[in-house]
């Protein structure tokens, strides 16, 4: 029969040869660590740099559109209806003491609702915190399908006097047509954390276009 204060021993001693080896093996690492970095600190800075691009796909932002938007070649249907709708976006946010967060990237997303009619995209125009156009994206009617997505990059740096502040999209379609869901995700870091805005479009419905 073992003795308890033996098997209490055992375990102690046990405990002991563990925490000894598992704390070896992270200083170790440690080490081997830290020796890298000061041996080749860009090697380490190119491996971050790669594990990042790894998990992220690179995207053609040259195109101006994206294929699911396709020019409208046929005339509007003749009870259509009309809306206008106001995406507020968000260049920078304030976190408080006089620090404010940078905006990375953006993206206006445009989900046509409907289950059997198309949305006509009529224009898409960005505008400043002054009220004033910086750029018309979509300037001619393109046709998304039904139950489409369009997906669009927007680009702050087209105005640095005066940033995009707003985007406006005009869109028409058939009587019975449910209204889109327009809105834009915003994106950046603060340090080592990412972080996300989701922006949702106020539409205003103008009625029937004879």
């Amino acid at each position: 029969m073992v003795d308890l204060s033996e098997e209490s021993d055992l375990r102690q001693q046990r405990r002991i040869t563990f925490i000894f080896h598992f704390t070896w093996i992270i200083g170790f690492a440690v080490f081997v660590l830290l020796m890298r970095m000061w041996l080749d600190p860009w090697g380490v800075a190119e491996d971050l740099e790669a594990l990042e691009q790894a998990e992220t796909e690179i995207v053609d932002l040259d195109r101006p559109l994206p294929d699911t938007l396709m020019p409208l070649t046929t005339p509007l249907p003749t009870s259509a209806v009309s809306e206008t709708v106001y995406v507020p976006l968000y260049r920078s946010l304030y976190v408080g003491e006089n620090r404010a967060l940078k905006i990375l990237a953006a993206t206006l997303s445009i989900h046509n609702t409907s289950l059997q009619h198309p949305l006509i995209i009529n224009s898409l125009t960005y505008f400043d915190g002054n009220g004033e156009v910086v750029v018309e994206q979509v300037a001619e009617p393109h046709v998304l399908p039904p139950l489409a997505a369009a997906e669009l990059y927007i680009d702050y740096g087209e105005s640095d006097t005066a940033p995009i502040a707003s985007a406006v999209v005009h869109w028409s379609g058939d009587k019975d047509i449910t209204s889109p869901l327009v809105e834009a995700v915003i994106v950046g870091k603060y340090g080592a954390k990412g972080f996300s805005v989701l922006s949702r479009g106020a539409s205003t419905r103008q009625g029937a276009t004879h």
